[in-house]
């Protein structure tokens, strides 16, 4: 009723300090969102950017969280419109003063409009409050709107704002690059970029101990049909059992298991080095560049990467800052869950922290409701 009509009272203390505070994450948000849309953590660890990525999420639910708190405790309209206006002003502190950047905070604007509306609105309704349930109403279109504003910002900045097109495929081979060498540790033992591409081939071939590891040989079978069985096992390995010393690993000495790892080993080289050679060529073909095998693994994945971006993108460089802004968008929307789970458990430890401190309370009220009779 508060809105329809009574004389609007001040701003209680309580709210200017919870919008205060909503401001605060609602700008470590943006912050921290322009800083990885500005690649000014390409030369940190894959840690850091994963810790500052979950900063991020967590500060956009606490700015979430507590919007919904504003929204619930505002009781007037222009509470609401002016915490709508300073949460959507937030952004122009990161990103410069451009039609796109306008474009999103319009976007902002109006999702945070229909969310403070929109939780006032479910709380005034409910019989029994629950901040949980309040909470929840349009997140999901919420949450949305903020992820199309954004893309939108990604969109101004990956374009640079109508610089030259090379620009953003220079930028895209870089973030590219960067994300390849991040994932490669993860993926391969013994990665390193300072290493040859022929020597990052060849550390991923078994060696002599590790083909001893697996040569599983029935301790019940006579030595001769033992002898058969590890042939049979070296030729599947493309090794010529008549190269190697057998009966050395038939004995099973200490000394006699190190003579055949060294046997082994001698003859691993000229097998590997095929290995090494066809596989080299199977990734240049694939790859569509030329390796020699002697280039640091650094520079033949910025090799690659060059190669196949100008290739496949610039023929349509002018469309790639909108093909990433939608990429970005539906990747990040794919998680919407994660976010709705998350806003609704920040949000959740957020209310009963207030009402333990008693800076919040339930109070009950009467209100008058009709009914059609006879």
């Amino acid at each position: 009723m508060a809105d329809a009509g009574a004389q609007p009272k001040p701003f209680s203390l309580k709210l200017i300090v919870f919008g205060a505070v909503t401001l605060v994450f609602a700008g470590v948000f943006w912050y921290l969102v322009s800083r990885l849309m500005a690649g000014g953590l390409s030369e940190k660890t894959l840690v850091s950017t994963a810790s500052v990525s979950l900063a991020t999420l967590l500060a956009f639910s606490m700015f979430i969280s507590l919007l919904a708190l504003v929204g619930v405790l505002s009781s007037w309209r222009r509470e609401r419109w002016t915490m709508v206006a300073l949460v959507s002003l937030v952004p122009f502190l990161f990103f410069p003063l451009h039609f796109i950047t306008v474009l999103a905070v319009l976007i902002i604007a109006v999702s945070t409009m229909l969310y403070l509306w929109t939780v006032g609105r479910e709380a005034r309704a409910r019989i029994h409050f629950s901040f949980t349930r309040v909470i929840k109403a349009d997140l999901t279109l919420t949450i949305a709107l903020i992820l199309i504003a954004v893309s939108t910002l990604y969109y101004g900045t990956v374009s640079n704002q109508g610089n030259n097109p090379d620009q953003v495929l220079t930028q895209l081979t870089g973030s590219t690059t960067t994300i390849v060498e991040r994932v490669l540790p993860l993926v391969y033992h013994g990665y390193s970029a300072d290493i040859t591409v022929d020597e990052f081939i060849r550390q991923q071939l078994p060696n002599a101990a590790k083909i001893i590891e697996d040569l599983h040989v029935d301790s019940l079978l006579s030595r001769e049909a033992k002898r058969q069985a590890l042939e049979q096992k070296l030729r599947d390995l493309g090794v010529d059992p008549a190269t190697v010393d057998v009966n050395a690993y038939l004995d099973d000495t200490d000394r006699a298991q190190a003579q055949f790892e060294q046997s082994l080993n001698a003859e691993l080289v000229s097998v590997q080095d095929q290995a090494i050679s066809s596989t080299r060529d199977q990734l240049a073909q694939n790859f569509r560049v030329t390796l020699t095998g002697k280039e640091k693994l650094a520079d033949a994945i910025d090799t690659i990467v060059t190669q196949n971006v100008n290739r496949l993108v610039r023929p349509y460089a002018g469309a790639v800052p909108a093909i990433l802004a939608l990429s970005l968008f539906f990747f990040l929307w794919v998680f919407t869950f994660l976010y709705e789970y998350l806003i609704r458990g920040v949000g959740e430890l957020l209310y009963l922290s207030l009402k333990a401190g008693k800076a919040v309370s339930i109070t009950r009220e009467t209100v008058e409701a009709e009914r059609l009779t006879l």
